[in-house]
C-alpha cells in the first residue's frame, strides 16, 4: 500500500493547478456573439416659438374718454412657428397727459388714472379671460392698474402655424371727477408665448 502524505501548501498548490486549467479550457468555449450596427445622418432640431407680426400694440388712453365712455383694441395673435405654446399677457404704462388748456390743476399720476380705468373686457379666442386677473381691491371689478399689477396673465393656448384674437375694452370708470380730466395713460399690452410642456 502506498502511503502518501500531502501539505496544506501542495493541497492549495494542486487546487490552483486545476482551477488554472479548468478556466483556460472554458476560455474559449465562453465566447458569445456580438454585432455592432451605426446609425447615421440623424438630424436632431430645436423647434421654434414665434408670435407673428404686430404683436404688441399700445392703445392711447389720452383726454379722449369721459367717465362711462370706452376705447376697445385688438390684435391677432400668431403663433408661426413649429411648436404649440401658451400665450400670456403683461401690461406697462406711462403717464400721458393731454396738453388742452384747463382749469385742471390736479395732474394725476398714471396709476392713479389707471384706478379709474375698468377693464371691461378682455379675451383671447372669443373666450373671456377677465377671471385670470388679480381683483386685488375686491370691488368686483377689474381696472388697468389691476392687469398690471397682475404680472403674466394667462391667456391661453396658441398651436403652431395657428392664430386667435384678442380683445380688450377700457371704460373710465364712472365715480372718476373733474380732477382727472386731461389725464391719461399709455398702456402697452405685451404677449408672450412659450413652448407648452
Amino acid at each position: 500500500m502506498l502511503d502518501v502524505k500531502l501539505s496544506r501548501r501542495s493541497v492549495l498548490a494542486l487546487a490552483v493547478a486545476v482551477g488554472l486549467v479548468a478556466a483556460g479550457a472554458g476560455a474559449g468555449t465562453m465566447e458569445l456573439f456580438s454585432s455592432t450596427a451605426t446609425s447615421t445622418g440623424n438630424t436632431i432640431q430645436a423647434g421654434t416659438l414665434t408670435l407673428g407680426p404686430g404683436i404688441s400694440d399700445s392703445f392711447l388712453v389720452n383726454g379722449n374718454i369721459a367717465p362711462t365712455q370706452s376705447v376697445s383694441g385688438s390684435e391677432n395673435i400668431s403663433n408661426t412657428g413649429s411648436l404649440n405654446g401658451n400665450v400670456s399677457l403683461s401690461v406697462s404704462y406711462v403717464q400721458s397727459d393731454n396738453q388742452y388748456n384747463t382749469s385742471n390743476t390736479h395732474n394725476m399720476t398714471a396709476a392713479q388714472t389707471a384706478k379709474q380705468l375698468d377693464v371691461t373686457t378682455l379675451t383671447y379666442g372669443g373666450t373671456s379671460v377677465l377671471g385670470n386677473v388679480n381683483d386685488s381691491n375686491g370691488d368686483g371689478t377689474i381696472s388697468l392698474y389691476e392687469l398690471k399689477h397682475s404680472g403674466n396673465v394667462q391667456l391661453g393656448s396658441l398651436s403652431a402655424g395657428s392664430s386667435k384674437p384678442f380683445n380688450v375694452t377700457l371704460t373710465m370708470n364712472q365715480s372718476a371727477g373733474n380732477k382727472y380730466q386731461n389725464d391719461g395713460v399709455n398702456a402697452t399690452f405685451t404677449f408672450h408665448l412659450e413652448q407648452a410642456s
